[in-house]
């Protein structure tokens, strides 16, 4: 049966044979990764008072944050407080856009950069090999290890980065939900989670065959 830690081990082993500049560019990744999390957990704070400025001003006073905004910008006035409540959660909602953007464009950059890296580190090595080996071996196997067997791997890695991305912003989402309303979020998470394992346990089975398979 295959071991639920061997994918990861297995990847960390391809990435261990990386050069220094790409280890630093997935580290710069990772870094994104952590940023859109903390830009979605910021909406998410902004998006309450947003609403309470749209459908009853007087609402924004029981939030802890509005009153140290008001006090700091002297603010006396309800009319006064919406345009900038509005700006601010228009500017959130672009800035989190913009860095999730960019998060997958550099993850698509970084993988496509360590396919290269990948195959020709590959090919040095299929060349590096000797004679009796290439005696031996069909060129049919070796094509289909630097084409098809290589784009197994990059997916992989690829899934791995949205999966820790998903991770990282849901992390965020589900704490800062707990300050809000820690009893409905609980709540939520139970059910989701709940339903999550009912679907996984579904699937694996057929995953499991397929990877195998492959």
């Amino acid at each position: 049966m295959i071991s639920s830690f061997e994918p990861i081990i297995l990847i960390y082993g391809i990435l261990n044979r990386l050069q220094k500049k790409r280890i630093i560019q997935i580290y710069f990744s990772l870094f994104l990764m952590l940023l859109s999390a903390l830009s979605e957990a910021l909406t998410l704070s902004i998006s309450l008072p947003f609403l309470a400025s749209l459908s009853n001003p007087q609402n924004l006073y029981e939030f802890k944050i509005i009153n140290y905004f008001l006090s700091f910008f002297r603010i006396n006035t309800d009319n006064n407080l919406i345009i900038p409540i509005v700006i601010i959660f228009c500017l959130a909602i672009c800035i989190s856009s913009a860095l999730r953007l960019l998060n997958i464009w550099v993850n698509c950059k970084v993988i496509a950069l360590i396919g290269n890296d990948l195959g020709k580190l590959g090919y040095s090595n299929i060349l590096k090999q000797s004679y009796s080996f290439h005696i031996e071996t069909k060129s049919s196997q070796l094509i289909t290890g630097l084409t098809s067997k290589l784009e197994y791997c990059l997916e992989s890695i690829y899934s791995s980065f949205q999966f820790l991305l998903s991770i990282t912003i849901s992390f965020s989402i589900i704490i800062t939900l707990l300050f809000i309303n820690w009893r409905s979020t609980i709540l939520s998470t139970l059910i989701f989670l709940l339903i999550y394992i009912l679907i996984s346990s579904k699937s694996r089975n057929y995953l499991t065959a397929n990877s195998k398979l492959i």
